[in-house]
C-alpha cells in the first residue's frame, strides 16, 4: 500500500528558547528541519526500507519558549495482510506503525 502521510509532532527544546523583547518582538521562526535536533521517527513497517520521515527542504516552526512543531510529510509503502473472504463487502485495516529508534524499540512491537 502506498500512502501519503503527514504527522504533527511537538516537543520543547529549551536550547532554542529566546526572549522576544530582546529579539525585536519575534515570537516564532521557521528553521530547516535538518538544522535542529528532532526525534528519529520512522515508519517501522515500511515495505522496502526504514527511513526517517520528512525531507531536507521542510521546515520546523519554533516558538520563543522553545516549543517546536514539525509536520513531516512522506510518501510511504507498507505491507499488510488482506482478507478477501467477504470481497467486495469487506473492510480492510492496514495500520501504519510509527516509532523512534532511540530508546523506544520496546514500544513498537
Amino acid at each position: 500500500m502506498t500512502s501519503t502521510v503527514q504527522l504533527v509532532i511537538m516537543w520543547q527544546d529549551v536550547a532554542l528558547a529566546w526572549e522576544p523583547e530582546k529579539r525585536d518582538g519575534f515570537t516564532r521562526m521557521l528553521l530547516p528541519q535538518d538544522d535542529i535536533w528532532k526525534p528519529d521517527i520512522s515508519l517501522m513497517n515500511g515495505f522496502e526500507k526504514i527511513a526517517p520521515l520528512g525531507a531536507a527542504f521542510m521546515n520546523v516552526d519554533v516558538r520563543w519558549d522553545g516549543y517546536v512543531q514539525w509536520k513531516p510529510l512522506s510518501i510511504v509503502e507498507t505491507t499488510c495482510t488482506v482478507d478477501m473472504t467477504h470481497f467486495p463487502y469487506d473492510t480492510q485495516i492496514c495500520p501504519l506503525q510509527v516509532g523512534a529508534w532511540s530508546g523506544l524499540m520496546q514500544d513498537i512491537y
